[in-house]
Order: structure tokens, then C-alpha cells, then sequence
């Protein structure tokens, strides 16, 4: 935590595919700023940044905080910035010749005028931070339309979690995909047990698509077809006077996804078999529906961590609502946007930053053509 892992390395083409459905709408967006942009910008400010083998990138000493000196030292140079200071209403100028900002701060009140209006105050993640939400029915008032927003990139809650023993033991790949849907959301990640929820990649991204009440399965050998690991497990366990629980974390598909004997208790348990009985002994019909549990394991969804965990917010101002050229409002053209106050979350990895930046940067070059006119 703290490290601000600024974007990704490799080609811009890869990144839209990590915006889900609303990615190939700001395709432009990303590719007029890119991640080699938000690169040389950082070190043209001084600092030094590294890329790892996944592919994230960093700055060299893995402080956030040498990430805001920098851009501070940088704003302290032409431009003023107010903390502390909260925005209470926005109102349009007559003929549309700018906005009339109520603001308050220490308990005082303040009127400020613009002709242009620049809105990047976040979502409703990390309230703490300031980007608590309380922007959208100021927007809503102006008759923008918002999209209902949730919690994204957090950790999520099922009915009668069953691996709080397993806290803190991630699984290298699990498939995950809603029940019963024709358009399948589905990832293919890692995933990471907690004492409470699900988490790590497979978890976090999955999240943008669930509500409360929905089923979802669980894919723990993604790799290999369930028939095929029947009939292994059938011809291998006939004669075999190993226990279950070793017999299966032995096998080599749970190995590939690093399963440990644990988890496989665990499975065991939930199939109504002691996980210490000898392999041989279990019937042909427990042990296809064990097998079964460990390519479909349903669960049904009771909510997520909230806003305090969550890493984005999933919604925001409607795309529909802007001109994607400019960033600018379709009905107030001076009003314009950037970064996660628009309906836009990507995955984790620096993705999210990377939007921000590119939207940033597309919405002041807008303002100043529009100034220039």
C-alpha cells in the first residue's frame, strides 16, 4: 500500500480490454495520452520509475508520497489550489457564459465565477479522501445523468464462506462466471482466501459485475475438462490406500494451480466426506460429486466491503453525456470531465491512473482550444 503504481508497460492496444464493456469508447482517449506519455511526464518532473515483471510501473522508491510532492511542486508554480474547502452548488451563467461555484470553507461562505469548469472529484471509494460522492446530485440537479454507482475492485462476501481457515492461501488461477446468464462475465485470475471474503485479482475484478443475490460458480481446475479428471481420479484412486485429502493435493492439475491439502479438506468436508478416509473407500457417486465441487462450486453472493475497501467506483457520469472528443458536456459545452467521476473503472494494475491521466490531459488541452477561440 502507498507504492502508487502509476500505470502499465507494454503497448496501449492491450489496455482497453481492461475497462470492461465502456473500454472501446475511450479507446482514442488512452492512445492520445498514453502510458509512455504518463511516463516521460513523471520523469521530465524528476522521478525515477521502474517497471516490474508484471508489467506494472512504479516510482523507483515506491513512496506515493515522493508521487504528490512531485505534482505539487509542479502546481505551486502557476496554479492555486484551495483544501479544505467543499463545493456546494454549481450554477450556469446566463447564455451559458460560465458557472457560478458556491464553496464553503471554515464555516464560511464562498462564491467564485468561471467560464470554463474542469470536474475530477472522483467517485464514492475511499470516502476519506474527499471523493465521497456528494458531487453527483449537484450534477443531477444540472440535469446530467449519473450512473448508479457501487463498489468495484473489493472484496466480496457469500453465503456460508467455508474457507476462513485457508486466510491468507491464494489459488495461481480460478475461472469465475455468473450462473445463468447469457452474456457471460467471467475472469480467469488469481484468486485469495481470506477470513471473511474472497479476494486477490480473480475477486477484485469480478466484483464490477455482482449484486446481492447472485450465483455465482467457481472453476478451481480451469485447466483441465471435468470428465478428463474424473476418469484420472477413477483409474488412480481404484486400489489406492492413500487418504482423500493427500490423493487429491498430490494430483498434478492441483498442483498447477497451487491447491494445498487444506483447501482440499476443505472441498472434502463441504461433500460430506472425511477428508482422512482412504481414497478407495469412497463410493463412485461422492466422488464424482467431489470432483464436481472442484469445477463448480456455486455460492451465492450477500455483498461486498464496502465503499471504505474499494479500490474504484463502478458508474459515474453517463458517457452518453459527453462529447468523447473534447471531454466536454453535450448540454453544458464548458463543463467538462476527467477520471473516475465518469462511468469508467478498469482493472487493478495502474489502469485506473492511466484513464485519469489520459481523460486529464484530453480535457485541458479541450478548455484551452476553447479558449483560444
Amino acid at each position: 500500500a502507498g507504492q502508487c503504481n502509476l500505470t502499465q508497460g507494454g503497448p496501449i492496444k492491450d489496455f482497453v480490454s481492461h475497462y470492461g464493456e465502456n473500454g472501446s469508447k475511450i479507446r482514442s482517449l488512452l492512445y492520445a495520452h498514453n502510458n509512455s506519455d504518463t511516463m516521460q511526464f513523471f520523469e521530465s518532473l524528476g522521478l525515477r520509475l521502474f517497471e516490474r515483471e508484471d508489467g506494472k510501473v512504479f516510482p523507483q522508491s515506491l513512496s506515493a508520497k515522493e508521487v504528490r510532492n512531485v505534482l505539487l511542486a509542479r502546481c505551486k508554480k502557476n496554479i492555486e489550489i484551495q483544501t479544505n474547502t467543499k463545493l456546494i452548488d454549481i450554477k450556469i451563467l446566463a447564455e451559458n457564459t460560465g458557472f457560478e461555484l458556491s464553496l464553503e470553507k471554515e464555516n464560511k461562505q464562498i462564491v467564485m465565477q468561471t467560464r470554463f469548469l474542469l470536474l475530477s472529484c472522483g467517485g464514492a471509494s475511499y470516502p476519506k479522501t474527499g471523493s465521497d460522492g456528494s458531487i453527483f446530485p449537484i450534477l443531477k440537479k444540472m440535469g446530467l445523468s449519473v450512473v448508479k454507482l457501487k463498489p468495484a475492485l473489493v472484496p466480496f462476501f457469500v453465503d456460508n464462506y467455508p474457507f476462513k481457515e485457508l486466510s491468507g492461501i491464494a489459488i495461481e488461477a480460478v475461472y469465475i462466471k455468473k450462473v445463468g446468464e447469457k452474456m457471460a462475465k467471467k475472469t480467469f485470475e488469481p484468486l485469495l482466501f481470506t477470513h471473511d471474503s474472497f479476494s486477490g485479482p480473480a475477486a477484485l475484478h469480478f466484483s464490477r459485475y455482482l449484486d446481492q443475490g447472485d450465483k455465482i460458480f467457481f472453476d478451481y481446475l480451469p485447466a483441465c475438462k471435468e470428465e478428463e479428471f474424473l476418469t484420472e481420479v477413477q483409474i488412480k484412486a481404484s486400489g489406492n490406500s492413500k487418504q482423500v485429502a493427500s490423493f487429491f493435493s498430490q494430483l498434478p492439475a492441483l498442483k498447477e494451480v497451487g491447491l494445498p491439502k487444506r483447501f482440499v479438506e476443505v472441498i472434502c468436508q463441504r461433500s460430506s466426506i472425511d477428508p482422512t478416509t482412504k481414497i478407495s473407500a469412497v463410493s463412485g457417486k461422492k466422488l464424482k460429486d467431489l470432483v464436481h465441487l472442484f469445477k463448480s462450486d456455486v455460492f451465492r453472493v450477500t455483498g461486498t466491503k464496502g465503499w471504505q475497501l474499494a479500490m474504484v467506483s463502478r458508474g459515474g457520469v453517463s458517457l452518453e453525456e459527453l462529447d468523447l472528443k473534447s471531454l466536454s458536456s453535450k448540454k453544458i459545452p464548458s463543463l467538462f470531465f476527467a477520471g473516475e467521476i465518469l462511468d469508467i473503472d478498469g482493472d487493478s494494475g495502474g489502469y485506473n491512473l492511466q484513464f485519469a491521466f489520459s481523460s486529464a490531459k484530453k480535457a485541458t488541452e479541450s478548455i484551452i482550444a476553447s479558449w483560444e477561440k
